[in-house]
C-alpha cells in the first residue's frame, strides 16, 4: 500500500488570562488504515491532553511528549521549539525586546519532527530520512539549530523538569505503521495576541489564522495535497467564509454540522474541523498533547521568573493565577523582568 499523510492540528489555551495561546500540528505518515484513538492509546500511551495531563500525571505528559518527538531532553524551551516554529503576522508588542528586530515574529518552521543534537549525553535525536520519513537511527552530533525566539522575560531552565521516565512512543508507532514526519507550533503570547485583537478582530479569527498556517506550513515538502484534521476553532459550524489564507480557494463545502466541517481546499486537500477531535483523531490527539506540553513549559518557566513557590498555576481564572498575574505586573513595573506591561495578561 503506498504511504499516506495526514495532518493533526489543535489549539491550547485559546481561554486562559495568562501564557500563551499554543496551535499545534503534526503530520503523520501511515503505510496502513489510519489506527484509532484506541491503539494509539495502548501502542503509545498517547490520549486526549486533558488525560495525559492531568494534575497528577505531569510527568507522564512530559515522557511522552518527549517521547512523540523523539528527544530525551534539551536545553529549555526555547531549544525543543527551534526549527519548528511558524512565523506570525502580527508585529510584536510596544516595548517587546522582538520588536524592529523580528516583525513577523519569529523564524518560519524548517527541519523534521526531531530536536536536532548538541554533545550533551542526556539527548537522542531521530533523524529525518530523504523523503522525509522520521527515522530511529541517532542523528550524527554536528551541532543544533538556533534556539527559537521566544519572550526574554522565561528563563533557560532545561528538560525533563517532572519526569525520569523515557516514553518510547517511536516504536508504539512503528508497530501501527504510522511515522511522524514534521512538527510545528504557532504561540502567540499574551502581547501578541492583544496586538492581534486591537482592531476588533475575534479571538476565533485569530485562532482559525493560526491554523492555516500551521497547515500550510507542515504540507511543503509534502508533494501532494495532505489531508488535514483540526480540532473545532471556536465552536463554529461554518469556516469557509472566515479563512484569511485560504480565502478563494475553497472548491467545495462537503458538510457543516455541529459534529463535524470539512472543505476541500485549493492546494492544500480535504480539511476537516472536528467536535472534540483530541479525543477520537489520533494526529489531533497527538498535537494536543504536544501544545499542551509546551503550554505547561511556559507557564512553568513564567512562574519560576517571578519566584513562585510552589505548584504552577494554570493560568486561568483562578485565585492562584491572580495571584501570579500581581507578581508579573509588579516585577514588570520595576523592570525586575524584560516584560512590557501589555504583555502579561490577556485583553480578552
Amino acid at each position: 500500500m503506498k504511504p499516506r499523510r495526514v495532518i493533526g492540528v489543535d489549539e491550547n489555551g485559546l481561554g486562559p488570562r495568562l501564557g500563551p495561546l499554543v496551535v499545534t500540528g503534526v503530520r503523520l505518515r501511515l503505510q496502513g488504515p489510519a489506527p484509532t484513538i484506541a491503539e494509539l492509546r495502548a501502542a503509545t500511551g498517547l490520549d486526549d491532553s486533558k488525560r495525559i495531563f492531568a494534575p497528577d500525571r505531569r510527568g507522564r505528559g512530559e515522557a511522552l511528549a518527549l517521547g512523540t518527538l523523539g528527544a530525551r531532553a534539551a536545553g529549555s524551551l526555547a531549544e525543543l521549539l527551534a526549527g519548528r516554529t511558524v512565523a506570525l503576522p502580527w508585529a510584536p508588542p510596544e516595548g517587546c525586546e522582538f520588536r524592529g528586530a523580528d516583525p513577523t515574529g519569529g523564524p518560519p518552521l524548517a527541519g523534521a519532527c526531531a530536536v536536532s543534537t548538541t554533545s550533551t549525553p542526556r539527548r537522542s535525536g531521530v533523524a529525518a530520512s530523504p523523503d522525509g520519513a522520521a527515522s530511529r537511527r541517532p542523528r550524527p552530533e554536528t551541532g543544533s539549530a538556533p534556539p527559537a525566539r521566544i519572550c526574554p522575560a522565561l528563563p533557560a531552565r532545561p528538560l525533563p523538569r517532572w519526569t525520569n521516565e523515557v516514553a518510547e512512543v517511536a516504536g508504539g508507532l512503528e508497530r501501527l505503521g504510522v511515522a511522524i514526519e514534521r512538527v510545528a507550533w504557532a504561540i502567540l503570547c499574551p502581547g501578541f495576541l492583544n496586538v492581534a485583537l486591537a482592531d476588533g478582530t475575534s479571538k476565533l479569527a485569530v485562532d482559525l489564522r493560526l491554523f492555516e498556517a500551521v497547515v500550510e506550513a507542515l504540507r511543503d515538502g509534502a508533494g501532494s495535497e495532505c489531508a488535514a484534521v483540526c480540532g473545532k476553532v471556536g465552536g463554529t459550524d461554518r469556516y469557509a467564509e472566515r479563512f484569511v489564507a485560504w480565502a478563494g480557494r475553497v472548491r467545495r463545502v462537503e458538510v457543516e454540522s455541529r459534529a463535524m466541517s470539512r472543505y476541500e481546499v485549493e492546494g492544500v486537500g480535504p480539511v476537516s474541523f472536528v467536535r472534540d477531535a483530541d479525543a477520537c483523531e489520533p494526529a489531533v490527539a497527538t498535537a494536543s498533547v504536544l501544545g499542551k506540553y509546551v503550554r505547561e513549559l511556559w507557564m512553568d518557566d513564567l512562574a519560576a521568573a517571578v519566584g513562585w513557590p510552589g505548584p504552577t498555576p494554570s493560568g486561568y481564572h483562578d485565585a492562584a493565577s491572580a495571584r501570579l498575574e500581581a507578581r508579573l505586573r509588579e516585577a514588570a513595573a520595576t523592570g525586575a523582568l524584560p516584560l512590557p506591561g501589555g504583555c502579561v495578561r490577556r485583553a480578552r
